[in-house]
Protein backbone atom coordinates (compact mmCIF):
# COMPACT_ATOMS: atom_id res chain seq x y z
CA UNK A 1 0.00 0.00 0.00
CA UNK A 2 1.40 3.50 -1.16
CA UNK A 3 -0.33 6.28 1.07
CA UNK A 4 -0.73 10.03 -0.80
CA UNK A 5 -0.87 13.28 1.01
CA UNK A 6 -1.93 15.93 -0.98
CA UNK A 7 -3.91 19.63 0.13
CA UNK A 8 -5.51 19.39 -3.19
CA UNK A 9 -9.02 17.90 -3.16
CA UNK A 10 -9.22 18.85 -7.23
CA UNK A 11 -6.34 16.62 -7.53
CA UNK A 12 -7.22 13.71 -5.38
CA UNK A 13 -11.08 13.73 -7.38
CA UNK A 14 -8.92 13.36 -10.69
CA UNK A 15 -6.92 10.61 -9.78
CA UNK A 16 -10.28 9.00 -7.80
CA UNK A 17 -12.27 9.57 -10.99
CA UNK A 18 -12.64 7.34 -13.93
CA UNK A 19 -10.34 7.89 -16.91
CA UNK A 20 -12.77 9.38 -19.65
CA UNK A 21 -11.24 11.59 -22.47
CA UNK A 22 -14.15 13.53 -24.13
CA UNK A 23 -14.12 16.72 -26.31
CA UNK A 24 -15.12 18.40 -23.54
CA UNK A 25 -12.34 17.47 -20.88
CA UNK A 26 -9.50 17.51 -22.89
CA UNK A 27 -9.14 21.11 -23.17
CA UNK A 28 -9.86 21.67 -19.24
CA UNK A 29 -7.10 23.15 -17.10
CA UNK A 30 -4.26 20.38 -16.69
CA UNK A 31 -6.26 17.84 -19.08
CA UNK A 32 -3.19 16.05 -19.60
CA UNK A 33 -1.73 15.66 -16.38
CA UNK A 34 -4.86 14.70 -14.56
CA UNK A 35 -5.51 11.96 -17.70
CA UNK A 36 -1.93 10.90 -16.63
CA UNK A 37 -2.10 10.77 -13.06
CA UNK A 38 -5.38 8.58 -13.12
CA UNK A 39 -3.49 6.02 -15.49
CA UNK A 40 -0.84 5.98 -13.31
CA UNK A 41 -2.99 5.19 -10.54
CA UNK A 42 -4.79 2.54 -12.46
CA UNK A 43 -2.26 0.66 -13.94
CA UNK A 44 -0.33 0.61 -10.51
CA UNK A 45 0.16 -2.46 -8.90
CA UNK A 46 0.24 -1.10 -5.89
CA UNK A 47 -2.74 0.23 -3.68
CA UNK A 48 -2.57 4.26 -3.65
CA UNK A 49 -4.73 5.82 -1.08
CA UNK A 50 -5.15 9.46 -1.53
CA UNK A 51 -5.68 11.60 1.62
CA UNK A 52 -6.08 15.23 2.18
CA UNK A 53 -4.48 17.06 4.27
CA UNK A 54 -5.21 20.90 5.28
CA UNK A 55 -3.09 23.79 3.74
CA UNK A 56 -0.60 25.85 5.55
CA UNK A 57 -1.16 23.86 8.68
CA UNK A 58 1.35 24.12 11.12
CA UNK A 59 3.49 26.89 9.54
CA UNK A 60 3.77 27.99 12.85
CA UNK A 61 5.19 25.45 14.40
CA UNK A 62 8.27 23.52 14.84
CA UNK A 63 8.60 20.86 11.69
CA UNK A 64 9.54 18.01 13.95
CA UNK A 65 7.21 18.44 16.23
CA UNK A 66 4.03 17.91 13.27
CA UNK A 67 2.20 15.11 12.24
CA UNK A 68 3.47 13.02 9.22
CA UNK A 69 1.08 14.38 6.91
CA UNK A 70 1.51 18.10 7.65
CA UNK A 71 5.39 17.45 7.91
CA UNK A 72 5.28 16.33 4.19
CA UNK A 73 2.83 19.45 3.31
CA UNK A 74 5.21 21.72 4.43
CA UNK A 75 8.22 20.31 3.23
CA UNK A 76 6.70 19.85 -0.41
CA UNK A 77 6.02 23.85 -0.18
CA UNK A 78 9.01 24.58 0.67
CA UNK A 79 10.51 22.77 -2.04
CA UNK A 80 7.84 24.36 -4.70
CA UNK A 81 8.89 27.65 -3.65
CA UNK A 82 12.37 27.04 -4.17
CA UNK A 83 12.41 27.34 -7.71
CA UNK A 84 11.59 31.01 -6.93
CA UNK A 85 13.60 31.51 -4.57
CA UNK A 86 16.76 30.37 -6.50
CA UNK A 87 15.45 31.35 -10.32
CA UNK A 88 13.05 34.55 -9.46
CA UNK A 89 10.33 34.61 -12.01
CA UNK A 90 11.06 38.23 -12.90
CA UNK A 91 14.68 36.91 -14.06
CA UNK A 92 12.36 35.20 -17.31
CA UNK A 93 9.22 37.65 -17.49
CA UNK A 94 11.71 39.68 -20.75
CA UNK A 95 12.15 36.59 -22.30
CA UNK A 96 8.71 35.48 -22.70
CA UNK A 97 6.70 36.98 -25.98
CA UNK A 98 3.28 37.17 -23.59
CA UNK A 99 0.81 37.67 -26.24
CA UNK A 100 1.71 34.93 -28.49
CA UNK A 101 -0.61 31.89 -28.63
CA UNK A 102 2.09 28.85 -26.35
CA UNK A 103 -1.15 26.76 -25.96
CA UNK A 104 0.66 25.67 -29.18
CA UNK A 105 3.37 23.73 -26.79
CA UNK A 106 1.19 22.51 -23.88
CA UNK A 107 -2.53 22.53 -23.08
CA UNK A 108 -1.41 22.39 -19.32
CA UNK A 109 -1.93 26.20 -19.10
CA UNK A 110 -4.97 28.35 -20.83
CA UNK A 111 -3.72 31.02 -23.25
CA UNK A 112 -5.00 33.34 -20.61
CA UNK A 113 -2.55 32.66 -18.01
CA UNK A 114 -0.21 33.93 -20.44
CA UNK A 115 -2.12 36.90 -21.98
CA UNK A 116 -4.07 38.25 -19.12
CA UNK A 117 -1.10 37.83 -16.56
CA UNK A 118 -2.72 35.61 -14.13
CA UNK A 119 -0.85 34.83 -11.07
CA UNK A 120 0.14 31.32 -11.43
CA UNK A 121 3.87 31.00 -11.05
CA UNK A 122 4.33 27.59 -11.93
CA UNK A 123 2.61 27.00 -14.84
CA UNK A 124 3.92 30.66 -16.02
CA UNK A 125 7.36 29.64 -15.44
CA UNK A 126 6.96 25.94 -17.09
CA UNK A 127 4.84 27.13 -20.23
CA UNK A 128 6.65 30.71 -20.90
CA UNK A 129 10.03 28.60 -20.77
CA UNK A 130 8.59 26.23 -23.22
CA UNK A 131 7.28 28.80 -25.21
CA UNK A 132 10.66 30.63 -25.41
CA UNK A 133 12.35 27.42 -26.89
CA UNK A 134 9.62 27.16 -29.63
CA UNK A 135 9.75 30.79 -30.66
CA UNK A 136 13.58 30.81 -30.36
CA UNK A 137 13.63 27.59 -32.82
CA UNK A 138 11.02 29.12 -35.52
CA UNK A 139 12.76 32.32 -35.88
CA UNK A 140 16.22 30.83 -36.03
CA UNK A 141 17.76 32.40 -32.95
CA UNK A 142 19.13 31.46 -29.26
CA UNK A 143 16.61 31.49 -26.33
CA UNK A 144 19.07 34.16 -24.45
CA UNK A 145 18.79 36.92 -27.46
CA UNK A 146 14.58 37.22 -26.94
CA UNK A 147 15.23 39.38 -24.16
CA UNK A 148 16.95 41.81 -27.03
CA UNK A 149 13.30 42.35 -28.58
CA UNK A 150 11.17 45.06 -27.84
CA UNK A 151 8.08 42.82 -26.62
CA UNK A 152 5.62 45.92 -25.72
CA UNK A 153 6.00 47.83 -28.71
CA UNK A 154 5.36 44.64 -30.79
CA UNK A 155 2.12 43.41 -27.93
CA UNK A 156 0.80 47.29 -28.80
CA UNK A 157 1.35 46.61 -32.53
CA UNK A 158 -0.82 43.70 -32.85
CA UNK A 159 -3.20 44.69 -30.18
CA UNK A 160 -4.51 48.26 -31.89
CA UNK A 161 -5.01 45.92 -35.50
CA UNK A 162 -8.65 45.36 -36.33
CA UNK A 163 -9.36 41.59 -35.85
CA UNK A 164 -8.77 40.93 -39.58
CA UNK A 165 -5.47 42.71 -40.02
CA UNK A 166 -4.51 41.28 -36.28
CA UNK A 167 -4.90 36.85 -37.73
CA UNK A 168 -2.90 37.85 -40.69
CA UNK A 169 -0.67 39.60 -38.44
CA UNK A 170 0.32 37.14 -35.90
CA UNK A 171 0.16 34.21 -38.93
CA UNK A 172 3.21 36.66 -40.20
CA UNK A 173 5.47 37.05 -37.08
CA UNK A 174 4.99 32.49 -36.77
CA UNK A 175 5.45 32.38 -40.06
CA UNK A 176 2.77 30.50 -41.01
CA UNK A 177 1.97 31.30 -44.97
CA UNK A 178 0.75 28.29 -47.15
CA UNK A 179 4.78 28.58 -49.38
CA UNK A 180 5.23 25.86 -51.88
CA UNK A 181 7.99 24.42 -49.34
CA UNK A 182 4.90 23.98 -46.34
CA UNK A 183 2.36 22.46 -48.99
CA UNK A 184 4.88 19.82 -50.39
CA UNK A 185 5.24 18.91 -46.82
CA UNK A 186 1.55 18.83 -46.40
CA UNK A 187 1.34 16.48 -49.14
CA UNK A 188 -0.45 19.29 -51.06
CA UNK A 189 1.56 19.87 -53.96
CA UNK A 190 4.03 17.96 -56.34
CA UNK A 191 6.87 21.17 -55.62
CA UNK A 192 8.82 22.61 -52.95
CA UNK A 193 9.79 24.95 -56.04
CA UNK A 194 8.92 28.76 -56.28
CA UNK A 195 6.28 29.18 -58.69
CA UNK A 196 7.90 32.59 -59.96
CA UNK A 197 11.61 31.90 -60.04
CA UNK A 198 11.91 28.13 -60.09
CA UNK A 199 14.61 28.08 -59.01
CA UNK A 200 14.69 28.44 -54.74
CA UNK A 201 12.77 26.54 -52.15
CA UNK A 202 9.78 28.74 -51.50
CA UNK A 203 9.54 29.67 -47.54
CA UNK A 204 8.72 32.26 -45.82
CA UNK A 205 12.55 34.19 -45.89
CA UNK A 206 12.42 33.08 -49.81
CA UNK A 207 8.95 34.90 -50.27
CA UNK A 208 10.71 38.18 -48.85
CA UNK A 209 13.36 37.55 -51.23
CA UNK A 210 12.57 36.33 -54.39
CA UNK A 211 14.72 37.44 -57.54
CA UNK A 212 11.59 37.06 -59.68
CA UNK A 213 11.35 40.62 -61.56
CA UNK A 214 7.82 40.75 -60.83
CA UNK A 215 8.66 40.71 -56.95
CA UNK A 216 11.63 42.72 -56.50
CA UNK A 217 10.17 45.72 -58.34
CA UNK A 218 7.04 45.35 -55.41
CA UNK A 219 10.05 45.15 -52.65
CA UNK A 220 11.96 47.49 -54.08
CA UNK A 221 8.70 49.89 -53.71
CA UNK A 222 7.93 48.70 -50.32
CA UNK A 223 11.15 49.71 -48.49
CA UNK A 224 11.06 52.86 -50.63
CA UNK A 225 7.81 53.49 -48.87
CA UNK A 226 9.71 52.67 -45.26
CA UNK A 227 12.31 54.92 -45.51
CA UNK A 228 9.97 57.88 -46.13
CA UNK A 229 8.35 56.81 -43.34
CA UNK A 230 11.54 56.71 -41.55
CA UNK A 231 12.59 60.55 -42.72
CA UNK A 232 8.80 61.64 -41.74
CA UNK A 233 8.95 60.47 -38.21
CA UNK A 234 12.41 62.21 -38.09
CA UNK A 235 15.01 59.08 -37.55
CA UNK A 236 18.62 59.89 -37.35
CA UNK A 237 20.47 59.74 -40.21
CA UNK A 238 22.35 57.56 -39.39
CA UNK A 239 20.42 54.79 -37.72
CA UNK A 240 17.85 55.08 -40.80
CA UNK A 241 20.68 54.90 -43.69
CA UNK A 242 22.59 51.67 -41.34
CA UNK A 243 18.93 50.31 -41.14
CA UNK A 244 18.03 50.40 -44.78
CA UNK A 245 21.39 48.99 -45.61
CA UNK A 246 20.43 46.03 -43.58
CA UNK A 247 17.50 45.70 -44.93
CA UNK A 248 18.57 45.83 -48.97
CA UNK A 249 21.10 43.86 -48.18
CA UNK A 250 19.42 40.58 -46.44
CA UNK A 251 16.51 41.00 -49.40
CA UNK A 252 19.05 40.77 -52.28
CA UNK A 253 20.18 37.40 -50.82
CA UNK A 254 23.53 38.56 -48.90
CA UNK A 255 24.08 37.50 -45.34
CA UNK A 256 24.91 39.80 -42.51
CA UNK A 257 27.37 39.92 -40.07
CA UNK A 258 28.19 41.38 -36.94
CA UNK A 259 29.72 45.19 -36.55
CA UNK A 260 33.32 44.97 -35.69
CA UNK A 261 34.67 47.21 -32.97
CA UNK A 262 35.84 50.74 -33.26
CA UNK A 263 37.97 52.93 -31.37
CA UNK A 264 35.56 55.57 -31.67
CA UNK A 265 33.21 55.26 -28.65
CA UNK A 266 30.05 56.70 -30.91
CA UNK A 267 30.61 54.12 -33.68
CA UNK A 268 30.70 51.14 -31.05
CA UNK A 269 27.22 51.96 -29.31
CA UNK A 270 25.95 52.08 -32.48
CA UNK A 271 27.39 48.81 -33.85
CA UNK A 272 26.49 47.36 -30.22
CA UNK A 273 22.52 48.06 -31.16
CA UNK A 274 22.61 46.93 -34.63
CA UNK A 275 24.49 43.79 -33.76
CA UNK A 276 21.58 43.16 -31.58
CA UNK A 277 19.46 43.11 -34.29
CA UNK A 278 22.03 40.79 -35.71
CA UNK A 279 21.40 38.36 -33.54
CA UNK A 280 17.47 38.59 -33.59
CA UNK A 281 18.17 38.39 -37.25
CA UNK A 282 17.38 40.65 -40.19
CA UNK A 283 14.54 38.68 -41.41
CA UNK A 284 12.45 39.01 -38.15
CA UNK A 285 12.51 42.59 -38.77
CA UNK A 286 9.58 41.90 -40.95
CA UNK A 287 8.07 39.62 -38.50
CA UNK A 288 8.05 42.95 -36.17
CA UNK A 289 11.09 41.85 -33.64
CA UNK A 290 12.83 45.03 -33.62
CA UNK A 291 16.18 45.47 -30.62
CA UNK A 292 15.87 47.36 -28.03
CA UNK A 293 19.33 49.22 -28.80
CA UNK A 294 18.13 50.22 -32.34
CA UNK A 295 14.98 51.43 -30.26
CA UNK A 296 17.15 53.34 -27.72
CA UNK A 297 19.43 55.10 -30.07
CA UNK A 298 16.29 56.52 -31.95
CA UNK A 299 15.19 57.87 -28.24
CA UNK A 300 18.93 59.89 -27.26
CA UNK A 301 18.03 61.13 -30.97
CA UNK A 302 15.05 62.42 -29.95
CA UNK A 303 16.19 64.40 -26.54
CA UNK A 304 18.86 66.11 -28.77
CA UNK A 305 16.05 67.97 -31.47
CA UNK A 306 15.27 71.27 -29.39
CA UNK A 307 12.64 72.26 -31.49
CA UNK A 308 8.93 71.27 -30.94
CA UNK A 309 9.00 67.71 -31.55
CA UNK A 310 6.33 66.32 -33.69
CA UNK A 311 6.82 62.42 -32.45
CA UNK A 312 7.76 60.45 -29.86
CA UNK A 313 9.84 57.36 -29.16
CA UNK A 314 6.76 55.23 -28.51
CA UNK A 315 4.89 56.44 -31.69
CA UNK A 316 8.41 55.41 -33.64
CA UNK A 317 9.03 52.33 -32.62
CA UNK A 318 5.00 51.41 -33.46
CA UNK A 319 5.06 53.03 -36.49
CA UNK A 320 8.46 51.33 -37.55
CA UNK A 321 7.35 47.75 -36.63
CA UNK A 322 3.92 48.24 -37.85
CA UNK A 323 5.33 49.68 -41.15
CA UNK A 324 7.39 46.31 -41.35
CA UNK A 325 4.61 43.71 -40.68
CA UNK A 326 2.57 45.48 -43.52
CA UNK A 327 5.43 44.93 -45.70
CA UNK A 328 5.38 41.28 -45.35
CA UNK A 329 1.69 41.11 -45.26
CA UNK A 330 1.46 43.14 -48.87
CA UNK A 331 4.44 40.64 -50.28
CA UNK A 332 2.94 37.81 -49.16
CA UNK A 333 -0.28 39.33 -51.13
CA UNK A 334 1.22 40.32 -53.91
CA UNK A 335 2.73 37.04 -54.23
CA UNK A 336 -0.55 35.39 -54.04
CA UNK A 337 -1.88 37.24 -56.63
CA UNK A 338 0.85 36.89 -58.92
CA UNK A 339 0.61 32.65 -58.47
CA UNK A 340 -3.20 33.17 -59.46
CA UNK A 341 -2.82 35.11 -62.25
CA UNK A 342 -0.08 32.77 -63.23
CA UNK A 343 -1.98 29.56 -62.80
CA UNK A 344 -5.34 31.26 -64.47
CA UNK A 345 -3.56 31.90 -67.14
CA UNK A 346 -2.23 28.49 -67.73
CA UNK A 347 -5.77 26.94 -67.18
CA UNK A 348 -7.18 29.86 -69.67
CA UNK A 349 -4.65 28.64 -72.51
CA UNK A 350 -5.03 24.55 -72.13
CA UNK A 351 -8.76 25.91 -72.16
CA UNK A 352 -8.88 26.78 -75.45
CA UNK A 353 -5.85 24.65 -76.78
CA UNK A 354 -8.35 21.66 -76.02
CA UNK A 355 -10.92 23.51 -77.06
CA UNK A 356 -9.64 24.00 -81.20
CA UNK A 357 -8.01 20.23 -80.78
CA UNK A 358 -11.55 18.98 -79.83
CA UNK A 359 -13.59 20.88 -83.02
CA UNK A 360 -10.56 19.73 -85.14
CA UNK A 361 -11.12 16.13 -84.00
CA UNK A 362 -14.50 16.19 -84.13
CA UNK A 363 -15.43 17.98 -87.81
CA UNK A 364 -14.21 14.74 -89.85
CA UNK A 365 -16.90 12.95 -87.85
CA UNK A 366 -19.80 16.14 -87.67
CA UNK A 367 -22.19 12.56 -87.30
CA UNK A 368 -21.09 12.01 -83.98
CA UNK A 369 -23.34 15.29 -82.64
CA UNK A 370 -26.96 15.90 -82.87
CA UNK A 371 -27.88 17.59 -86.15
CA UNK A 372 -29.19 21.04 -83.91
CA UNK A 373 -25.13 20.86 -82.87
CA UNK A 374 -23.26 20.24 -85.30
CA UNK A 375 -23.25 24.02 -86.35
CA UNK A 376 -20.56 24.37 -83.82
CA UNK A 377 -18.27 23.05 -85.29
CA UNK A 378 -18.00 25.62 -87.70
CA UNK A 379 -15.69 27.55 -85.29
CA UNK A 380 -12.33 29.07 -86.99
CA UNK A 381 -9.45 29.49 -85.01
CA UNK A 382 -9.74 32.81 -84.20
CA UNK A 383 -12.66 32.14 -82.38
CA UNK A 384 -10.82 29.94 -79.69
CA UNK A 385 -7.64 32.72 -79.75
CA UNK A 386 -9.23 35.61 -79.36
CA UNK A 387 -13.05 35.26 -77.92
CA UNK A 388 -13.18 35.66 -74.28
CA UNK A 389 -12.67 32.65 -71.81
CA UNK A 390 -15.92 32.14 -70.89
CA UNK A 391 -17.58 31.93 -74.44
CA UNK A 392 -14.99 29.39 -75.13
CA UNK A 393 -16.34 27.47 -72.30
CA UNK A 394 -19.23 27.49 -73.00
CA UNK A 395 -18.73 26.30 -76.64
CA UNK A 396 -16.87 23.15 -74.75
CA UNK A 397 -20.19 22.46 -72.61
CA UNK A 398 -22.46 22.72 -75.01
CA UNK A 399 -20.45 19.85 -77.50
Amino acid sequence: MIQVFSDSKNAIKAANEFVFVSIATIFENDGDIKSELRWQKQLSKFNIIMTHVKAHQGDDTDLQKLPLDQRLNRMMDTLAKRTFTDYPPSSFRGLVAPFLASNKVSIRSPYNRIVYDIKNKLNEYKIGHEAELLLARNWKIEASDLSLISWDNLKSVVKMLKKKSRYKAVKTVHGQWHTASRMCKWKQSDSHLCSLCKIHEEDCDHVLRCPSEEMTSFRTTQLLEFRELLEKMETSTIVRNRLMSMLFQWVGGFSTTEFAASENQSVNKLNAAFNEQVKIGVRNCFRGLLAKGIIALQEEHYATITAKKKNNIERWSRQVIQKLLTISMETWRHRCELVHEKEASVIETTTRTAAYDLCMKLKPRSWSLPSASRHLLDREKDFFVKSKIRDVSGWLRRV
